[in-house]
This record gives structure tokens, sequence and C-alpha cells, in this order.
């Protein structure tokens, strides 16, 4: 195989290689510019859910402390009230009790 059948195949040997090479370069790029939008959107998305859950956990916060005061206030009543030591509650306001919140 001499002369221009060689030179033929040659060029067409090397065209063919530059064009699956620059079309590999390509898909390469494209995959690449994918991956770095998905990775910014799950970040966006996990930037909200951060922001949601620290937005919870200060209202859980702000919650107990108000719960711990309304206790705190309620005791410091209970404790002031000079009658408060001569009541009991009766065996069936026990029973009840009992029956409304699952105490044994």
């Amino acid at each position: 195989m001499r002369g221009p059948a060689w030179l033929l195949l040659a060029g067409l040997l090397a065209s063919h290689t530059a064009v699956g090479w620059q079309a590999w370069v390509w898909a390469t790029e494209r995959a690449e510019l994918r991956e770095v939008a998905a990775r910014a959107a799950l970040e966006a998305r996990l930037a909200g859910v951060s922001s949601r859950a620290r937005a919870a956990a200060l209202a859980l916060q702000e919650a107990q402390a108000a719960r711990a005061g309304r206790v705190e206030e309620l005791e410091d009543e209970a404790s002031a009230d000079p009658a408060a030591a001569g009541r009991m509650p009766s065996a069936d306001s026990l029973r009840r009790l009992r029956a409304r919140w699952g105490a044994g």
C-alpha cells in the first residue's frame, strides 16, 4: 500500500481520531457543567433546610423557656398560697386526672 491510498488512510484515521477526541471533550465538559449545576441546586436546598432547622430549633428553645417560666410561676403561686396545704384532691379527681394524662 503505497502512494495516495496510504495517505488517504492515514488522513482518514487522523480525522476520525480528532473528531472522536473533540466529541469526548465536549461530552466531558457538558457532564461537568451538569454536575456543577446539580451541586449548586443541592447546596441551595441544603441551605434552605438548614435555615428552617435553625428557626425550628430557636422556636423550640423559646417554647421550652416559656414553659419553664410558666412552671416556675405556678410553683411560686402554689407555694405562696397559705390555704394550699389543706387542699387535697379527692380519689375521684385523682382517678380522672390519671385517666386524662395517662399516668399510672
